[in-house]
This record gives structure tokens, sequence and C-alpha cells, in this order.
């Protein structure tokens, strides 16, 4: 490590040395960045400023930033700016680069850094310049340059209480650390798998009032020292990456714990055995009145209404499964939880061969050792596919945890969330030309949310972030997170504050799914809000932002998939045609353009060269209709999904093609489904509209 530390200044000589010099304090109104601290606290850096800056100004991917600033105006500030607690002299400020989430960038990350100043500081401030540093890849010619204010003031912060994962506890109590929001942190930073996380070193300050255990009040409980913290592994499912398992955590506190706890962590991923994926963040456990947090997750998400049975697809689990460890296959999942509120059943319509003949209510205790496979060997075994709930009242939200096991060993929890509502909460939809920064639509988040309940929301709390890829959601100037509740009326982390700042080369779909919570702080309904990112927004005359798939049209119409009429109109309610659907499937899966082969013949290209790659065989007329299942049949040969680890239970029973099944699979297709049976239809036809849905979808397979 370079020794870039200084000695800290008594407060006393600093005030003398101000006085002496008599500089006079720099306003901070022109600066870009602001962090004001009170005499005696400290305040951090926080990275998404200088990110915000960064995407601003530049293209790219902010990468690390350098600081400017002179010595005498440097040594006579008030304050001072450290690391890790440790002040930072001149030198070590300017001659080293602070990197963003990746030590290859720079010496030191951003977010070690602070602003403090001692109790008897006396008001002032000073300018700093700096210089952000980014680019595409490991190039970092893009660069801004800008201004760091820093001030001292009695009105200023204190240390935050906020960071990427945080919890409550009581003073003399303890509180769990849950995997899944580590695995949360790690999905929006990094790709591939998440394999463990690793802890900084504590200050002594962080770590005085309460220290982390594993299995805590269980058999081999274990205590780590400040010293010890940093030197094991914690693995997420898989004890090949460390040490101690993740979900067996607790932070425990004592009699005199005041908190805020802040421990810098950084996790680590990527695919098969490499961990070359790895990002670094803050878990901050604050004092409260209870050591419950309320928080609500999902990684499957259903919503019903009140006279609804709700059908559990095996495939939603195994789409989950296979995110977490790509190339395996979901064997088998056991329930962990039962829903709070409603009911679970197995073959709910008794109508199974699997398991047992009649209706089985799933409790905790008969769930209990059950497995439910995805792909049947027997009748004597329990089939993921006939899982159904039944609500019971309206207006909440209710989950299903369980753990799903692969064909490699891997295991992977998780938990369904259902939304059970009066009527369906509508997805709240908003598009935006690219660069262009997206205010959160709160009010249509509270009228939608108020249509399906009866009754006003009070806050949200998100289920997820953008990925990286897409860019940043923000509250205020920092990052939003999935613990805080945003309120829809209240000034401080406010729905009206959220914004989303894209990537500046990014256009496509952003998803953003919420929890809406009631006055109490119970969940009353869960909902989306989608954000397209476009490069301009064309206008067709027969459709509106009310029109069903006005998502879908003004997305493809801005790739260039899909497009009207020569008068303007759209006409989604027409019949498309085979050259039509032929065209929109192969270019959302990645074809280019085809000329014409046969004179007159506009789709005449696209029939060849799908011919010619096995998409289609004989020769359909391209004016005459298209089926369902031609449709799947095309889409999934022109996407090469695989037609491999499908499940025994077919999904359908009006078709057993294993493209169809593939393409349900995929999530891309759905059937009707009714008194415990799906049926496809296969020789329906599709509307211009339902095929755009399709071709959407294929587009955003996997992203």
């Amino acid at each position: 490590m370079k020794q870039f530390f200084r000695k800290r200044f008594p407060s006393l000589l600093l005030t003398l040395i101000m006085v002496m010099t008599m500089i006079p304090a720099v306003s901070a109104r022109s600066a870009d960045i602001t962090y004001t601290v009170r005499p005696g606290s400290d305040t951090s850096f926080d990275v998404s400023d200088f990110e915000s800056f960064y995407t601003k100004n530049c293209s790219g991917t902010f990468k690390y930033v350098e600081f400017q600033v002179g010595t005498s105006s440097y040594n006579n500030f008030s304050g001072y700016v450290t690391y890790e607690g440790d002040a930072l002299s001149r030198t070590g400020l300017t001659s080293n680069d602070f990197y963003y989430d990746d030590s290859y960038y720079g010496d030191y990350p951003i977010k070690r850094l602070a602003l403090e100043a001692d109790k008897n500081a006396a008001t002032d401030s000073i300018e700093i310049g700096f210089t952000v540093y980014g680019g595409s890849g490991n190039n970092t010619n893009q660069y801004a340059e800008g201004t760091l204010a820093l001030e001292v003031s009695k009105s200023g912060s204190s240390s935050s209480s906020k960071g990427d994962i945080t919890y409550t506890v009581k003073a003399n109590d303890s509180v769990s650390l849950s995997d899944r929001d580590f695995d949360k942190f790690y999905d929006n930073n990094c790709s591939g798998t998440f394999k463990y996380v690793v802890f900084d070193r504590p200050s002594s300050s962080d770590y005085a009032d309460g220290y982390i255990y594993y299995r805590y009040g269980k058999s081999k409980e274990t205590y780590f020292s400040r010293s010890e913290l940093n030197s094991y592994k914690f693995y997420y499912s898989d004890s090949d990456y460390g040490d101690y398992d993740l979900d067996e955590l607790s932070f425990v506190s004592d009699r005199s714990f005041t908190g805020p706890v802040k421990l810098s962590f950084t996790v680590y991923g990527g695919s098969g055995s490499k961990t070359n994926q790895s990002a670094s963040g803050t878990l901050v456990i604050s004092t409260g009145s209870s050591s419950t947090v309320s928080r609500y997750s999902g990684n499957i998400r259903y919503s019903t209404t009140p006279s609804t049975a709700l059908q559990i697809n095996p495939n939603d689990l195994a789409r989950f499964y296979n995110k977490n460890v790509p190339g395996a296959a979901l064997r088998y999942v056991v329930l962990t939880g039962i829903p709070s509120t409603g009911s679970l059943y197995y073959n709910y319509y008794g109508t199974s061969q699997y398991g047992v003949s009649s209706r089985m209510q799933l409790t905790s205790s008969s769930a209990s050792g059950k497995v439910f496979s995805f792909s049947p060997s027997s009748t004597s075994e329990y089939a993921l596919s006939e899982l159904t709930y039944i609500p019971s009242g309206s207006n909440y939200c209710t989950a299903v945890s369980f753990a799903a096991y692969g064909s490699d060993g891997s295991t992977v929890t998780g938990s369904i969330l259902i939304s059970v509502t009066a009527s369906a909460v509508a997805e709240v939809y908003t598009v935006a030309t690219k660069g262009t920064s997206v205010s959160f639509p709160a009010s249509s988040v509270y009228s939608a949310v108020s249509a399906a309940t009866g009754s006003g929301l009070a806050s949200i709390q998100l289920l997820e972030l953008p990925t990286a890829a897409s860019g940043v959601l923000y509250c205020g100037s920092t990052r939003a997170d999935l613990t805080t509740n945003y309120s829809y009326t209240s000034s401080s982390d406010s729905m009206t504050q959220l914004r989303f700042v894209p990537n500046g080369a990014y256009t496509g779909s952003v998803s953003i799914p919420y929890v809406a919570l009631g006055s109490s702080g119970t969940a009353i309904a869960a909902g989306t809000v989608s954000i397209g990112i476009v490069n301009s927004v064309k206008k067709f005359t027969d459709i509106s932002s009310s029109t069903w798939c006005y998502k879908y049209i003004t997305e493809l119409s801005d790739a260039n998939i899909i497009s009207g009429y020569s008068n303007g109109s759209f006409q989604e309610k027409n019949t498309i045609t085979y050259g039509a659907a032929l065209k929109l499937i192969m270019l959302a899966a990645g074809y280019s353009e085809q000329a014409p082969t046969t004179k007159g013949s506009t789709f005449s290209g696209y029939l060849t060269r799908a011919k010619a790659d096995g998409l289609v065989e004989g020769n359909p007329k391209l004016n005459g209709s298209i089926t369902r299942l031609q449709i799947a049949q095309i889409a999934a040969k022109a996407m090469k999904l695989s037609v491999t680890n499908l499940s025994n239970k077919k999904p359908f029973t009006d078709t057993n093609d294993v493209y169809v099944q593939a393409l349900n699979a995929a999530g891309i297709i759905e059937g009707y489904f009714a008194n415990g049976s799906s049926t496809y239809k296969p020789n329906n036809t599709l509307t211009r509209g339902q095929v755009s849905a399709i071709v959407w979808r294929m587009r955003n397979y996997n992203k």
C-alpha cells in the first residue's frame, strides 16, 4: 500500500493557522459536488455522485477519479479527507487514483473516502478540483473536470445510516443477515453467479458495540473478532467457495449499542468456478425499536384476484435456477415456507397422475420432506407443475419460500411473491429518449394501486433495481436501494425523488418491480414500473399509451424491427400474414434484413433464408395466415432454444410439440388455463399486436 497518510492537526492548531493566514472561505454554490460535515463528525463520499457527474458529461463507463488541490489551501482547511478513518495528506489525495468499483483502474476505492472535522473545528470551506475518467473496456479516453466543495458547518451532516444493505437492531439484541440481500447486490452490479462475500477489517469504533456471529445461539456458534472478520470467505450456496455459510450470520449488539455500524464488504462471483466478477458495498446496521425490519422480496412474482386460483409455473422456477447456475438444469424444489395468507394446494383439481390422486393442502407439516420434481420420472413422484394457490381476502401480499436443487448438485434459495388485489394492478409505462433522466412516475403508480385496491398507498419498497448495463436509479443524489420505504408524501426518501439515469448509449426496456405499502407498512399490492429508453418515439395514428401493446410497438419500432402502414397506422387488431410474422421473428432473433429473392414478393428473401437454416419446411403462403404452432416452431428454432432438459410433464393438453414447450419454458409464449388444465390452441391465428408481444419477449430474452 502506498504511504500517503498524514497525522491529524490538533483542531486548535488548525484554527490558529486559519486566523493567522486570513484565508477567506470559498463559496460552494458553483461546485458540482458538495459535502458538508458538522464539527466532531464525518460524512462519507458517495461514489454515485461522481458516477452521475461522469454520466452527464461523458460516454462509456465511469472508472476512476483524480483530485487536484494546492498545498496551502488544503493544509489550512479546518476539516480533512480520510481514507478508512485515517487522514490523507495533500500528496496522498492528489497522487493516487480512486476507483469506482474495479481496483484495476486505481489505487483505492472512492467509497472509503470521507470528510471529517474535529469537534472544535471552525466553520470553513474549500474547493477541490477533480477529473473523472472512463470509457469503454480498458480504454479511459473519456474524461470531465469538475469541482468538489468541502464544508465544515454546524448545519452539516454526520455519519450516514444508509448503506447498500441495511438492517435495524435493538440494543442487546440480534438481527440475522440474509444471503439474498447480498445476492441481489451482486446481481445489480455484476454478471454470472454470486459465490461469496468478504468483509473488510472494521474500524475499532464500528466494531465496539456489536459483533458478527456464525450460528448465533446454535451449536457451533462462532464469534468473529475485529482482526478475524476479514480473514474468512462467507459463501452463498456452495461451501467450495468459502469458510462459513453467509445465511448463518447474525449481528449481535451489546447493551450500549447506539449505531450505526458500517461494515465494508466485497462480493465475488462469475461463471463456473471463476470468480472474476466483484463489487464493493457497505452494510449498515442501525439502532431501532425493533430488530425486525419489514422487507419484501420475490425472485418470482405473481398477481391474482380474490376469486382466481393461481397456478405456479414450474418453468419460472427453472429459469430462476438457471439464471443463478448457468448451464445447470433444475431437478426438484423443496418448499421452505408456506403462505401466511391464503392456501397452497397440491393437485387442487384432482386431475394429476403424479403423487396423490386427490387434493392435498400444503402446510408446514404436510410439505415437510416432500420433493417436487421438475420432470417426474414416475407417478409416485410429486410434480412441481401441480402447485396451486387459492387466495383468501384481498389487497395483500404473501410469499412461498423454496430451495431449488439442480443437476450439478448446486442449491439456490428463493421466494415466490404473490399479490392479491381486487383487480389487476396496471403496469405503469413511460418512455424517454436515449440519455435522458427519467423521473419516477409516482402519481401514476399511486393511481394504478388505488384503482386495483380501492385505497391509496403510503409508500413503496423496490424489489429489483435496474441492471448496471442499463443505468442507475437514484433517490436524490444517492443510489436507490431495496430496503428503504419510499414515501408518496414525505419530503425525504420520497417516490418523487426517484429518477432513472440511463447509461449514455443504452436503449431498451427497464423494469422496476415494487411492493405498495399501506400506512401501517404492510404490503397491499405489487406492481411494475417499466421504462422504454429509445432513440426517438415513432407515433402511429391508431396507437396511444393506453393501447395494451403500446410498450411492445414503441420499442420494436424504435429498433426498426416492426413498422406500420403507409397511412401512418399500425392496425394492431389485424391478423398478421405468414411473411410479415416470419420477418419479425427472424429480426428479433438477430437475423439481418433479407432482400427479396422473388420479384414482387416482399418477404421471399426471409423464406429462402428460413428454409436454408431449417426454420421452415415446405412452401407456406407468405400472404396467408400463420398459426400459433407455426409461430412457436419458427421462433424456437431461430433462437436456437434447446429442446432437451424440458419437463416430462407437458405444459399443454392440446399439443406435445417440443418447440412449443421450449418457447413456453423460455417465458415467451403462454397458454390458456382453466379448471386445472392449460391449452395452447395451436391452430389459432394471431394479430399484429399479439405477435409484437411475442417478438418483444424474444428480443428481451435473458437480457
